[in-house]
């Protein structure tokens, strides 16, 4: 896809071919044949060497260039632009082709091209919707508004296709970012449970949050879960005295480590064992 935003694809369907012989005159024609370069350097602000670049491919009906259309998608090389008649017997008229084209490719600037007053604003309104991507092109043309119309969307669909890949990027990064951060949280989360020590998590006032496998069995519990749904009953006060994390509570909030504490734990039947606790503040964004 970035290659193409270098150089633009150019679409004309129209079932007169003196249409697209005239606008490819109109879009190919080198400034010292029409005379224009003041007009284009104001309109531009460069010259014509340094424009866009049109690769104009022909469709004469509407299924025609949707068929093109969804071969230039396959291809990963779109169309920025499609000028396209309004009336093109005995198939579909512009307005069906425009929305057809969408359907496959919303991305895609279409011009309207019209002599007649087939569709007003508000008819087309109803058929395609309130889109940015559409112009409307009265007959005869006039060559500044064709060459005009043309610059401006190509470098709108390039605006937009750069926006689109950045936005893809972020998405990726973001995609691989939390990759890592899973991986890394189910590494993590494997040492928890895994560890042969007891590991526990607490609140500041002492609710257990979570615990690992190796802590509740030494203490008489089956599962982490079991002990944890004992503590959460408050009946009684079971593995940690409410007393010991308060007092951890006091001195993390001044050095966020406590090492080697000798603390009495109980266990489920109710006896008590010393074990040796080394404590390690986690705190929140705020520094809570």
């Amino acid at each position: 896809m970035t290659d193409c935003l270098n150089r633009y694809r150019l679409l004309i369907i129209d079932d007169n071919e003196s249409i697209h012989d005239d606008l490819r005159k109109i879009l190919t024609q080198r400034k010292e044949d029409d005379g224009l370069d003041d007009d284009e350097a104001v309109l531009f602000g460069k010259t014509e060497e340094d424009g866009a670049a049109f690769e104009i491919e022909s469709a004469f009906q509407g299924q025609e260039g949707l068929d093109r259309v969804r071969q230039a998608l396959s291809e990963g090389d779109p169309y920025a632009l499609a000028f396209v008649d309004v009336r093109m017997p005995p198939g579909w008229d512009g307005i069906e082709t425009i929305r057809h084209l969408w359907q496959v490719d919303p991305e895609l600037q279409a011009v309207i091209c019209t002599a007649h007053s087939d569709y007003n604003w508000n008819a087309i309104s109803r058929h395609l919707g309130i889109s940015h991507n559409l112009v409307i092109l009265k007959k005869p043309f006039d060559n500044i508004e064709v060459k005009q119309l043309a610059h401006a969307l190509a470098a709108k669909w390039t605006a937009m296709n750069l926006a689109r890949l950045k936005v893809e990027d972020l998405d990726r990064q973001v995609e691989e970012r939390t990759a890592d951060l899973r991986r890394t949280e189910e590494k993590y989360r494997a040492i928890f449970e895994d560890a042969v020590i007891g590991i526990f998590q607490a609140s500041p006032d002492g609710k257990l949050l979570h615990i690992n496998r190796a802590f509740a069995t030494m203490h008489g519990y089956e599962t982490p879960e079991e002990l944890l749904a004992v503590a959460a009953d408050g009946e009684r006060e079971v593995l940690l005295n409410s007393s010991c994390v308060r007092n951890w509570t006091q001195v993390l909030k001044k050095q966020d480590v406590v090492r080697g504490a000798e603390v009495e734990t109980i266990c489920r039947d109710g006896s008590k064992k010393w074990v040796t606790v080394n404590i390690r503040a986690a705190r929140n964004h705020d520094g809570s």
